[in-house]
């Protein structure tokens, strides 16, 4: 069974939301206590722990250096380093854009989707395996581009 912490009420902090996913754990480990009360935990029998991160690694979108090389000319030697700058690209639009503030967590749950019913099918031993990653991949959405100043196009990049 895997088991997702979420951002609560009571433990939003600056940079995150509501439905952050702060770690995925199987079964195995025991997620209660004074440091998990105040987190969402979402059981989802029948999958493992692994495979939600797999999940969550194909939505979150790539990340890269981008370099600005600098104007001397090629071959030569000087102290000027390049200029970097960390991009992410949408995959919706596969544009590619500046991090200007990085997300603390690179997914989140979309609350608004988290209804009851949902949250009865991911629990419910008689839904396959299957049908859950497919449920849990329409909730789970990548947090880069919910800040506005992570919106800056790369144009350079997108060309």
């Amino acid at each position: 069974m895997a088991r997702l912490v979420l951002i609560a009420e009571g433990t939003v902090r600056e940079d995150t939301q509501v439905g952050d996913i702060v770690s995925v754990h199987d079964d195995d480990v025991v997620l209660s206590g004074a440091g998990y009360e105040n987190f969402t935990i979402l059981d989802v029998p029948g999958i493992s722990a692994k495979e939600v991160s797999e999940l969550m690694v194909s939505i979150a979108p790539k990340v890269s250096m981008a370099f600005r090389l600098n104007t001397t000319p090629a071959g030569t030697w000087t102290l000027e380093q390049p200029e970097e700058k960390e991009v992410w690209q949408n995959p919706s639009d596969a544009k590619w854009y500046f991090v200007e503030e990085p997300p603390k967590f690179r997914v989140t749950v979309k609350q608004a989707s988290l209804d009851p019913s949902t949250i009865d099918t991911l629990s419910n031993p008689k839904v396959s395996p299957k049908d859950k990653l497919q449920t849990l991949q329409g909730l789970i959405a990548h947090t880069y581009g919910r800040n506005s100043a992570n919106l800056t196009e790369a144009k350079d990049l997108n060309t």
